[in-house]
């Protein structure tokens, strides 16, 4: 077949592939970015490379490779939103050219699978680095076959993985295992000869070993670490079932879970748990059925120390899509494989199942399996369709306002974790977290410099959360160092200036100069997600309003 017949017979592909960046870009463009989106972004940009390679990642519990990355975007002058967009285009653009012109799968799937929820929208349009996750799963099924030949590639890309996420660690290391199960086999388990550690595959994989150790100790949590591991193990068995049984399902045709939180802290009902489970069961026993004798452990052990690893230690529900991810990369690698099937040939001449019988099945899977496939697309094209017409976030709209008005030039103080506990509280220094300031990182991307003069002390190379736990004592200094500064002329969020003020201060001094839009948190699978950000606003000193030319929406309690 010549060239140009090739070319000729992938005009659907290359149609699609245009038409796949043609709708990240426009999706992208309505975008506002949130918090997990502008705290990686600031964290690029403001931090030096030794705090990011050693220091923030005991505070992230994410290894350093995503922040690394945006720092050629993020320190060189690249707009925030327009960074961000290219940086998970990247990973976008270049998964679903490798779908549509190098996988093994049928055309209906090549065809659908590059705008999958969590390839296109969760891990694409919302700038995560489990896009780069995907991408870099998508290399390792590429180069499985050559992984013998050629080992250096495939235990970088295992490298890359590791770098990206503390669940890249945990998927690699599978992977990893059940290569060197497969290396010891090959050599008849004769662990104690010299050329079995000779292999230049063992010792590479010794190579990544001593990586993933270092990052294991690079993410691990400090003592004041406010996210992390706190309470590891919480609710171990009903967390293990939802990562073992219930994760296929909910990344791929259910809804099990349906707002953004913590596993452990979250409620699945009985309905969607029992459902879940079925729907689980029949999947893993598809995948058991399907596989090959060899790739099968190429999924077992990677799948169930990602399920451990996920019960017991951590777990946001976000993170369900990277199960996807891994079972994509193992899907690929089976497919390939022409021994597939080999439990469910033996169980059908076992039972001697007619042809008929066989058939039916066979068209009852095909059928299953596009399923899997159409409905993370529908739930793309809803959540696109959402994002564009409504505001995923208030950060683009509030930013704007406060630089359209030139309030960036004033003292402006931000809301903080505990800025609404009431000042006669005795544990109210206890209680709150002056380094915790969500809505500054949030806004702080598009201001040339740290604009709360309360965020990190206004530090300009600082302007990112700083994920520790302060003592009483340093948040009673840090309160009064900002009481110091002075009476603030705008406040953002919900504060109470009796804590910084006392009775010097009166909630009547402030009013209302705008409305941060109520929104959903986050659009999941299509819908807003359960929990709703409440209405927000920005505050003035009255005797600067008509100053700034700016319209009171009334004297909404700073509270």
């Amino acid at each position: 077949m010549g060239k140009r017949t090739r070319e000729k017979n992938k005009k659907t592909e290359w149609f699609l592939f245009g038409l796949l960046i043609i709708a990240y870009i426009v999706v992208s463009f309505f975008h506002e970015p949130w918090f997990d989106e502008a705290q990686s972004w600031q964290i690029a940009r403001c931090a030096s490379f030794k705090d990011i390679l050693f220091e923030i990642p005991h505070y992230e519990a994410h290894p350093p490779l995503w922040h690394l990355f945006l720092t050629f975007f993020a320190k060189t002058g690249v707009p925030y939103e327009l960074g961000l967009s290219i940086a998970s285009g990247i990973a976008v653009v270049a998964s679903g050219w490798l779908i549509l012109f190098k996988s093994p799968f049928p055309k209906l799937v090549r065809y659908l699978l590059p705008f999958h929820y969590f390839l296109f929208y969760q891990y694409g349009v919302v700038s995560r680095p489990y896009g780069l996750m995907g991408l870099v799963f998508l290399l390792l099924a590429m180069n499985f076959k050559k992984k013998n030949d050629s080992p250096w590639i495939f235990v970088l890309l295992l490298a890359i993985e590791c770098l990206l996420s503390a669940y890249g660690i945990v998927l690699a290391g599978g992977i990893a295992f059940a290569w060197i199960l497969e290396i010891c086999q090959s050599k008849n388990w004769k662990l104690l000869k010299i050329t079995f550690w000779k292999d230049i595959r063992v010792l590479l994989l010794g190579l990544l070993l001593i990586l993933a150790l270092f990052l294991v100790y690079d993410i691990s949590p400090r003592e004041d670490t406010v996210i992390g591991f706190a309470k590891i193990g919480q609710k171990i068995l009903p967390c293990f079932l939802y990562t073992f049984l219930m994760a296929l399902p909910d990344c791929s045709i259910l809804n099990i879970i349906k707002s953004e939180g913590i596993l452990r802290y979250v409620e699945i009902g009985v309905a969607d748990a029992i459902l879940g489970c079925v729907i689980g069961i029949l999947l893993l026993s598809a995948i058991v059925l399907f596989s090959s004798r060899e790739k099968l452990k190429y999924f077992a052990f990677p799948y169930v120390f990602f399920a451990c690893f996920s019960a017991y230690v951590y777990f946001a529900t976000h993170h369900v899509g990277i199960a996807f991810l891994f079972i994509l990369f193992w899907l690929w690698i089976n497919w390939e494989d022409e021994n597939r099937g080999y439990l469910w040939n033996k169980f059908k001449t076992k039972i001697r199942m007619s042809e008929a019988d066989v058939k039916k099945i066979r068209l009852l899977g095909i059928g299953a399996g596009y399923l899997l496939v159409i409905v993370p697309v529908i739930w793309t094209i809803l959540s696109s369709f959402m994002d564009i017409q409504k505001p995923y976030f208030y950060s683009r709209d509030t930013a704007e306002f406060l630089l359209e008005n030139h309030l960036e030039e004033l003292n402006i103080l931000c809301e903080w974790s505990g800025s609404v506990l009431s000042g006669d509280d005795e544990n109210v220094f206890y209680d709150m977290n002056t380094n915790v300031m969500k809505t500054a990182v949030t806004l702080a991307p598009y201001f040339e410099r740290n604009p709360f003069y309360n965020f990190n002390m206004g530090a300009k190379n600082a302007a990112y959360v700083k994920f520790s736990i302060p003592t009483t004592e340093e948040n009673r200094e840090v309160v009064g160092t900002w009481a110091a500064k002075g009476k603030p002329d705008v406040i953002v969020g919900m504060v109470n200036p009796e804590l910084l003020f006392g009775e010097e201060v009166k909630k009547a001094d402030y009013a209302v100069v705008y409305k941060m839009r109520p929104v959903q948190f986050a659009i999941w699978k299509g819908q807003p997600a359960s929990n709703v950000f409440a209405v927000n606003y920005v505050y003035m000193r009255k005797d600067l309003v008509e100053q700034y030319g700016l319209a009171t929406l009334g004297e909404s309690p700073i509270d």
